[in-house]
């Protein structure tokens, strides 16, 4: 291969790499190539930003909603603890979006954590996904004598409320003396465009029994009464509170 040709090759692999340099061109004379940062910026202004200090949690986007985007770009939520101890979810700007202004995230809800959580959260791991239905928001309450939780709360947003619910009741199954919860327990479901909670199987013998009279009794679409607190389809007045589970889908793919 001949020098010339030689030196462009250096100055195309250079340019293509976006690194800039002073190469050589073909009459031998030294010039600077600039980078390519086209592609650097654009990742840049393609990523979504990771929240403020008082994010707690990041509730990454459910297949569904990536699905729903058809390959565009679509960002979690910041699940954040505000001063006065609430949790906040909060919409996530992408990278570059709102620099040089005055602008805080929107605010999608509000409301306590489980008590069981602790004043500080010290009690609790709390993880969610953003869903085409809306946010779900879990708090797992750590145990004292394994790394099993002892309750398992599922969240969502009812107008700009966030409420929680428990999603394990019975009596839990014992392993290696252990308690690891109950077989069945409380998923949350897209049922025609509404929240719903029903059984669903979390451990092996969930094959062996059927769930529990109190879960079936919980099962169907919650409400939220003007206090704020989770109601479960007993206390709904509406008569709608029950849903056919063939019309239902999971917003989770396992439960804790």
């Amino acid at each position: 291969m001949s020098d010339e040709r030689h030196g462009l090759r250096a100055a195309l692999v250079l340019a293509v790499l976006g690194g800039g340099a002073c190469v050589a061109g073909p009459s031998g004379e030294q010039r600077e190539v600039a980078p390519d940062s086209s592609s650097t910026e654009s990742a840049r202004m393609l990523a979504c930003g990771q929240g403020s200090a008082r994010a707690v949690a990041l509730l990454e986007p459910s297949d569904a909603l990536r699905d729903q985007a058809a390959g565009e770009l679509v960002c979690g939520l910041a699940l954040e603890r505000a001063d006065d101890g609430q949790l906040v979810v909060r919409e996530l700007l992408r990278e570059g979006e709102g620099e040089g202004e005055d602008r805080e995230p929107a605010r999608l809800g509000l409301g306590p954590a489980p008590e069981a959580c602790g004043a500080e959260l010290e009690l609790c791991e709390l993880w969610g996904l953003r869903d085409v239905l809306g946010p779900v928001v879990f708090a797992q309450v750590r145990g004292h004598e394994s790394e099993i939780p002892v309750q398992v709360y599922v969240g969502w947003i009812d107008g700009e409320r966030l409420t929680f619910a428990e999603t394990w009741h019975g009596r839990p199954s014992t392993v290696d003396h252990t308690r690891v919860g109950p077989p069945w327990a409380l998923g949350p479901f897209d049922c025609e465009g509404e929240l719903a909670l029903l059984p669903v199987a979390r451990l092996p013998e969930a094959g062996a029994e059927s769930p529990s009279p109190t879960l079936l009794a919980l099962a169907g679409r919650w409400t939220v009464d003007e206090a704020g607190v989770a109601q479960g389809p007993e206390a709904s007045s509406t008569g709608t509170a029950k849903v056919d589970p063939a019309s239902c889908r999971a917003l989770v793919r396992a439960l804790p």
